[in-house]
């Protein structure tokens, strides 16, 4: 019951903003936008994946940099919002497919 009231709560965000990967993955999951800083190839991988901000790693976080991608995602909010929600889709089903392969053998 922990992951609904966590979902609860992601739900409630208009943007997240966040340096750990499963935080990104609820932000993700709750189709709420985030700005991802990355501390490890993972994270990097996850911000890639969806593709909408520049990589803003723990080196070089500024101010400027988290204002520029909070004005990029508030200017296109609708078009990353589908996005987001196009690539969870996609990624939920790689993953179904993979936990098929795994049963399967």
């Amino acid at each position: 019951m922990i992951f609904l009231r966590l979902n609860d709560i992601y739900s409630t965000f208009d943007l997240f903003i966040g340096v750990r990967f499963h935080s990104l993955v609820f932000a993700a999951v709750n189709l709420v936008p985030f700005i991802g800083i990355s501390y490890d190839p993972k994270v990097t991988s996850l911000i890639k994946d969806f593709g909408y901000q520049d990589l803003i790693t723990t080196d070089t976080v500024t101010e400027e940099l988290l204002f520029k991608e909070y004005s990029k995602i508030k200017a296109d909010l609708t078009s990353i919002k589908k996005s987001i929600d196009e690539t969870v889709k996609v990624k939920s089903n790689n993953t179904k497919d993979t936990v098929k392969q795994i049963l399967i053998t």
